[in-house]
């Protein structure tokens, strides 16, 4: 499967090389380094466009929550087909006012996501010399590829990764010492600028953060925890693994505008798009619920170690207290199974409402069909 997505890697390398050697009549080295850069350049480009629509999405998002917020709260106990029409249609409508596009961010991954593993499969193999594919790979043809494992970066050929057997480094004709002078500032390089990324995403997150959702509070944390551990996988992955020159150069470049692409975007959407009073009060009482719930239950907790701990000072009450603590969990779960159920029956009545909708827009659809034909003949 990731065989098919060399084809467009390839081409785009293929052409931009192209016009860096035949054109411009740049050197071998200099030609396919700047077909890699150009190569960042060309897949960046072309989802910029959505992932501005992305970000734009979620600054609309957040400016919405207010409205949205009213629109569930008038809803929430419906279960009328004619209430979640009317919701849908106010939900629509808001989504509209803002421009809000809840599919906005599928389109950059399915662009960016292919690159990079077209990149490496096509760079594995360039860097692998008796390989069945050694004829053409993708839409380089034989010339190509010979040129392509002949280029340098700073004297390391391209194809050429840290653990790679002083055997094809031979053929390749370097030594692991010059290819080991050129990865590790490489990877030291994206080490930076992902971290830096990812860091960015977090503080950018927060400020957009949802803190009624556990579901958005609990992806925060694994954000934090992603950003703090991803320098070691990455420092990991290019001692260790198969890291091309190459795919760390397009790793450094691809980082590098990230970074640059996301403050960019962050500045113009916050000028563009202000916070008024009414967005800011409504994030603060969300984080100041959330921040409340969760010292209650802290609370709670810790009520309950202090009734232990008094009770084994006085032996004759830990009968009575285990009991009472025993009663007093036995109810919070009772009360927790008891919403849950009628959560649970709420949800149910509105699909079955919310299907109901569905038919009668179908229906209303068919029959204003049948008027149009009417009104044709």
């Amino acid at each position: 499967m990731l065989e098919a997505f060399v084809f467009p890697v390839s081409a785009i390398m293929s052409l931009w090389h192209w016009l860096m050697a035949d054109v411009f009549s740049l050197d071998n080295s200099t030609a396919w380094v700047i077909s890699i850069i150009l190569l960042v350049v060309t897949v960046r480009s072309l989802i910029a466009p959505f992932t501005w629509s992305l970000y734009k999405s979620g600054r609309m998002s957040m400016l919405m929550r207010p409205e949205k917020a009213e629109i569930n709260a008038k809803y929430a106990e419906q279960t009328s087909a004619e209430a979640i029409e009317a919701e849908k249609k106010e939900t629509a409508a808001l989504h509209k006012k803002y421009g809000f596009h809840p599919l906005a961010g599928c389109v950059p991954p399915l662009i960016q996501i292919p690159a990079i593993l077209g990149l490496y499969r096509l760079l594995l193999w360039l860097s692998r010399p008796n390989l069945e594919h050694s004829n053409t790979i993708g839409l380089l043809d034989a010339e190509d590829i010979a040129s392509f494992r002949s280029a340098e970066f700073f004297g390391a050929p391209l194809p050429a990764f840290f653990t790679m057997p002083d055997e094809a480094l031979a053929a390749l004709g370097t030594t692991s010492d010059e290819v080991r002078s050129v990865i590790i500032p490489l990877l030291i390089l994206a080490i930076i600028f992902t971290t830096s990324n990812l860091w960015i995403s977090v503080a950018r997150g927060y400020t957009v953060l949802v803190w009624s959702s556990r579901v958005s509070r609990g992806m925060m944390k694994m954000s934090v925890v992603l950003a703090s551990i991803m320098p070691f996988f990455i420092l990991l992955l290019g001692l260790s693994g198969a890291l091309p020159v190459a795919l760390l150069m397009y790793w450094v470049g691809n980082n590098l505008w990230t970074a640059t692409q996301t403050v960019l975007f962050w500045v113009l959407l916050v000028r563009r798009y202000p916070l008024d009073d009414v967005h800011r009060e409504f994030n603060d009482n969300q984080r100041a619920t959330v921040k409340q719930e969760l010292a209650d239950k802290k609370s709670v907790k810790r009520d309950r170690r202090a009734r232990k701990r008094r009770a084994l000072r006085h032996p004759s009450t830990i009968g009575q207290v285990r009991r009472e603590l025993a009663d007093e969990k036995q109810a919070a779960r009772q009360a927790k199974k008891d919403d849950k159920e009628r959560r649970k029956a709420l949800r149910q009545q509105r699909s079955r409402a919310q299907l109901e909708a569905r038919k009668r827009q179908k229906l209303a659809e068919r029959e204003k069909r049948q008027e149009q034909k009417v009104e044709e003949t």
